[in-house]
């Protein structure tokens, strides 16, 4: 019979209910079978008790939109001037990696994502290559395959390719779905394509969206974006401009769903955030990249207000200096005082995970739900000052893996 370890701590942090002070998480193998006060759970014959201490133990974290693939690319891109500079930089700099290299930047995300205790991960992947690593980790994880193209006559192999790496990955990862890049570097028709796959396979597309004025601009016909794709071999001829905002744009291809993960929306009107709460997509904010990027902020209380539940991501190295969901937390804080610290800890952590659709397994203290769970030090002596100090000074704390290997 597999023994009950009950682990005690000066705070239990819950999320789906208020904190417990001087609490217990009960563990049963690898899956929570209790969370209260000591006389809330009792301890049964062969159960043991481990006391961490002054510390919160919390769900692990949910980063709902990283590139694992990207991770070798920290301070090697252009993050001082505009966006398609960066986004020139990224392309020019991706270029160079091999086989060799993506491996290793996969394997060292992976590692700093477990450090920031990170027990939920969405990986967008163009090459699949994840597949493998991600099944060896003790991180819980998505794959989402992603499909670019705009250029028509190229539509037919680049679905077929498509596919046929879709089709493997599912046999090797039992959570692949598949995402589309963006409005700049998707066609109409590859977007049909790639919805169409989500829709019969693992039921949510990924999209990148509103990330900065460019994509504005490109869906307008003009701009430094539009100059780039152009670069690239993309022909006026393929695309009409439907002169939409990207939200706009989005709902106009029938895509605004509840079962599409929008990412970013920082360039988004009052007019776009009434679409959304009308649609009610999924939404994924990347403060710290957009930060990074110079392309504005997220109008994170505008958002709040409408009552649309907010994931949060890291996005890649790339466009950010570590992978980090508390400084995700400490960013929003920042930029948006008027959401509650326990709101911005259900965004990095039961919010992320319903956006996965893994609600059910992970994101929150619960009986049944699996045993992903870390500590931090904390000091507060009252649940009122408790998920401030979570929030904005958690990043600073010593992060500890309960249950699990560090």
């Amino acid at each position: 019979m597999t023994q009950t370890v009950f682990h005690r701590a000066r705070w239990i942090c819950p999320v789906n209910r208020p904190p417990i002070e001087g609490g217990m998480v009960a563990v049963t193998g690898s899956r929570i079978t209790g969370a209260g006060t000591k006389n809330d759970l009792k301890e049964a014959d062969g159960s043991s008790v481990v006391d961490h201490g002054d510390v919160a133990i919390l769900p692990a974290f949910t980063n709902a939109h990283t590139h694992l693939e990207l991770s070798l690319l920290e301070n090697r891109t252009t993050t001082g001037g505009s966006f398609v500079d960066w986004l020139r930089s990224l392309l020019c700099e991706r270029d160079k990696l091999n086989h060799k290299d993506f491996n290793h930047a996969i394997a060292c995300g992976l590692d700093i994502c477990r450090k920031n205790g990170t027990g939920l991960i969405a990986d967008i992947s163009n090459t699949g290559r994840s597949a493998d690593h991600l099944n060896k980790t003790l991180t819980k994880s998505v794959l989402f395959l992603e499909a670019i193209g705009l250029d028509p006559e190229k539509l037919p192999v680049c679905l077929a390719e498509f596919h046929a790496l879709y089709d493997r990955l599912k046999i090797k990862h039992p959570f692949t779905g598949v995402a589309a890049h963006s409005p700049y570097t998707v066609s109409p028709e590859l977007f049909s394509e790639i919805h169409a796959l989500s829709a019969n396979g693992f039921p949510i597309l990924s999209v990148h969206v509103a990330e900065s004025d460019n994509e504005s601009e490109f869906l307008a016909g003009k701009g430094p974006l539009y100059d780039l794709m152009r670069e690239r071999n993309f022909r006026d001829g393929d695309w009409t401009p439907p002169m939409k905002s990207p939200v706009q744009y989005m709902d106009m291809l029938g895509l605004l769903t509840r079962d599409t993960l929008c990412v970013h929306l920082v360039q988004v009107s009052d007019s776009d955030i009434e679409l959304l709460s009308q649609r009610r997509p999924r939404i994924c904010l990347c403060p710290r990249s957009n930060q990074k990027l110079r392309v504005g902020n997220p109008p994170v209380e505008k958002l709040f207000r409408k009552g649309l539940p907010i994931a949060l991501g890291t996005d890649s190295l790339a466009s950010n200096d570590d992978l980090s969901i508390l400084k995700e937390m400490a960013r929003i804080r920042e930029i948006a005082p008027v959401v509650s610290p326990d709101e911005i800890i259900r965004m990095g952590t039961i919010n992320g995970a319903a956006a996965l659709n893994m609600e059910k397994q992970l994101g929150s203290i619960e009986e049944g739900k699996e045993a992903s769970l870390i500590s931090l030090s904390v000091t507060s002596s009252s649940s009122g000052t408790l998920y401030e100090e979570i929030v904005c000074d958690g990043y600073r704390k010593e992060i500890k893996w309960i249950n699990q290997p560090q």
